[in-house]
């Protein structure tokens, strides 16, 4: 929300010069309020990059756990089979399933 509003005030500041929004707070001088919008619209661009990062460690973080999860629960499964399960099927086939199975789900 707040790029657009920044750059609605600056538009107001074009338009309405020492009767925009930011010279009702204080500052008339026209560089004085384009500084108040580029100090504004630094700091929410900083605020912004920090929080898009948190999000996206804290997704990655997420996707490794189910990750995991996915392969100790299949792995368990597969420790709890039947020998028999085993000598029907090749190992390496087996391996191959279940690798995709897991990598494929954890992408979603």
């Amino acid at each position: 929300m707040a790029p657009p509003v920044l750059i609605g005030t600056a538009v107001d500041v074009v338009v309405k010069k020492q009767d925009s929004v930011i010279a009702r707070l204080g500052i008339t001088d026209i560089f004085g309020q384009f500084l108040i919008l580029a100090f504004f619209t630094v700091i929410v661009w900083v605020l912004e990059s920090v929080f898009k990062y948190g999000y996206k460690r804290l997704w990655r973080n997420l996707s490794q756990q189910i990750q995991h999860n996915l392969s100790l629960d299949a792995y368990n499964h597969l420790q709890e089979l039947e020998l028999a399960y085993f000598e029907e099927r090749s190992t390496g086939g087996l391996m191959s399933i279940l690798s995709d199975d897991v990598n494929l789900t954890s992408s979603y």
